[in-house]
């Protein structure tokens, strides 16, 4: 299950939404803190078991895992040991939510351990503190300038798809702005002219590609057409028609196709009208 955001609650979560991946085998529970978290304005996921969660957390890149220990199919202390073989999962913060496992709090592998009955207070205060300690964004740099041409901004986080793919882009004359995460590419569409076209990764740190589309829907504003390149399985949900999803490695061919038809179609979009006094 997935929670949208209603409303930014603090400032910090004005300017970056947070992926929470909510893993118990309590329904009743995992449920009630799904909805606390979304009600709070962040953006939530919950997994039954730690095989589940496993899965969601490749998919989709969460940036906080609240992990019970008590749990059938694969339980919190397997999670923790599959984790530790997996480079990436491994730079996600655990933090242990149980009535044990006290003791697990003091680990290298787990940032922290909040005891079961958990109320909404403890928890939001908890995340808080933790947003508190993420390291401040840096703004993504401007644009390479081809005056004129069509503006791209490409959201990815690794350097080799994100090379591979400003290079097809420019060879066909766009202009193309970089974003490693949600959170820049957010930086950039307050600081800079709006794109014709978003590129956008889903599996992503700071800010996820899924993360991201919800905050673009928040900033409101004419559409921006986006085409998503991803390895993440379709049935975790794409955030655009399944028309504008290609899978990696990209087919550069069928990339620039596609580039150019959602371009044009913009481009030939009727404005806005603007009324002058």
């Amino acid at each position: 299950m997935s929670v949208t955001p209603s409303r930014p609650r603090t400032a910090e979560l004005e300017a970056s939404t947070l992926d929470v991946l909510v893993v118990d085998d309590d329904d009743a529970f995992r449920e009630s803190l799904l909805e606390s978290l979304g009600r709070a304005g962040f953006v939530a996921i919950g997994a039954a078991n730690g095989a589940e969660a496993l899965q969601l957390a490749r998919d989709r890149s969460p940036r906080l895992v609240l992990l019970d220990l008590q749990m059938p199919v694969l339980n919190g202390w397997q999670f923790l040991e599959r984790r530790r073989s997996d480079r990436r999962l491994a730079k996600i913060p655990v933090v242990i939510v149980s009535a044990f496992g006290t003791e697990l709090a003091g680990r290298g592998d787990v940032d922290g351990h909040l005891e079961k009955p958990l109320g909404d207070e403890a928890l939001l205060a908890f995340l808080d503190d933790f947003l508190a300690r993420l390291p401040a964004a840096q703004p993504p740099p401007p644009p390479v300038s081809i005056e004129g041409s069509p503006l791209i901004l490409v959201v990815e986080d690794d350097e080799d798809t994100r090379i591979s793919v400003v290079e097809l882009l420019q060879e066909q004359g766009y202009r193309v702005a970089l974003a490693k995460d949600g959170q820049e590419a957010e930086w950039f569409l307050h600081s800079h002219t709006r794109p014709d076209c978003i590129v956008l990764d889903l599996w992503m740190p700071v800010m996820n590609g899924w993360s991201f589309t919800s905050r673009l829907r928040q900033l409101g504003g004419p559409p921006i057409p986006m085409v998503v390149i991803t390895a993440a399985e379709p049935y975790w949900g794409y955030p655009v028609p399944a028309s504008q999803v290609m899978r990696k490695p990209l087919h550069a061919e069928t990339f620039l196709a596609l580039m150019k038809t959602l371009v044009l179609g913009a481009q030939a979009s009727p404005q806005p009208a603007t009324h002058q006094s």
